[in-house]
């Protein structure tokens, strides 16, 4: 084939595979979308995605199908979404500091909105309560600190993941209070029940779902990090009460995979968004203790980039990696 013909073919097949793009937007979807949460099942979060995307499938006709894969904290489910074909069969969720932290953090994982992945929308916001062991000789954040500080190293608290989004707020949390605990990476929360419950494992930051493995007395709550008390703890103090400024917040987001059209995006956005509004996904999103904060594909970009600019300097000073 000669070159000046391959000149002419080039601006051909791009034309042809637009036409065929638009082709296939116009129609989408016409089979079932995966759905990806990069953790495990087992958990009210897990439980509360799979919700979402079951009444996401119902408004957009075709069922949408929650795959569970978890690892790496989070990176294997979020890598997945990035080498997919983009053509909105396959999305996937994650937690905000999979986009924002981990990169910054991670020489391995240096991904952009744009880029690397297709911003869809913001999902969901989440507060959290420190949870320990009843055994621990203290019951606040003032034992806890004087404890850590004459045992540096010996507390213990688990996570996600190396990198994950629990991982990287208890590296911030101990920073601000000036104490040190020893890292346990788990596959997932529900991995991490078993030693939490025996004792083995000291602390959690989970979810405000553990509110009756607290009520029971099987763990204690130390704190929540919330700007203020929440009902589901009433009686446990915030971090801001002993730190002020001190809050510590989870949020998810959605994406797909680069190049995918934006008519595309839009369907999905707007499935999602709706599908918020089912009693079926409000209930679930409750149980987990989540705040349902859906919002589209540029305040999601707005976001992460805010983020980026204010977590680079605690990158930097705490020198963290998580490779």
């Amino acid at each position: 084939m000669t070159a000046p013909f391959l000149k002419l073919f080039r601006p051909a097949a791009l034309l042809i595979a637009a036409m065929a793009f638009n082709c296939q937007a116009q129609s989408y979807p016409n089979r079932p979308i995966t759905m990806i949460w990069p953790f495990n099942a087992g958990n009210p979060s897990g439980e509360a995605m799979r919700v979402l995307g079951e009444e996401a499938g119902k408004i957009l006709g075709r069922p949408v199908l929650t795959e569970f894969r978890g690892g790496a904290g989070a990176r294997l489910g979020v890598q997945a979404v990035l080498k997919a074909p983009p053509d909105g069969y396959l999305v996937g969720l994650a937690m905000g500091g999979t986009y924002t932290l981990l990169p910054l953090a991670s020489a391995g994982f240096k991904i952009e909105p744009g880029r690397d992945y297709t911003p869809v929308m913001l999902v969901t916001e989440a507060y959290s309560a420190l949870t320990g062991h009843p055994s621990l000789p203290f019951r606040d954040i003032k034992g806890l600190v004087a404890h850590a500080r004459a045992n540096p190293g010996k507390l213990t608290y688990g996570s996600t993941g190396v990198g994950s989004d629990v991982h990287v707020q208890m590296e911030r949390m101990m920073a601000e209070i000036g104490i040190q605990m020893t890292h346990i990476p788990y596959k997932g929360s529900a991995a991490a029940l078993p030693d939490r419950l025996s004792g083995r494992l000291d602390f959690y930051l989970s979810g405000l779902d553990n509110a009756p493995l607290v009520a029971s007395g099987q763990l204690i709550a130390i704190a929540t990090t919330g700007p203020r008390r929440v009902p589901t703890f009433p009686n446990t103090p915030t971090l801001d009460e002993s730190v002020p400024g001190l809050v510590l917040k989870f949020w998810s987001a959605m994406a797909a995979p680069p190049g995918t059209p934006a008519d595309v995006v839009a369907k999905l956005n707007a499935a999602f968004t709706e599908a918020f509004k089912t009693p079926a996904v409000i209930k679930a999103m409750d149980t987990g203790g989540w705040f349902i904060t859906p919002a589209g594909p540029d305040a999601m970009g707005a976001r992460i980039k805010s983020e980026l600019e204010a977590l680079a300097p605690l990158v930097r000073r705490l020198n963290l990696s998580f490779d």
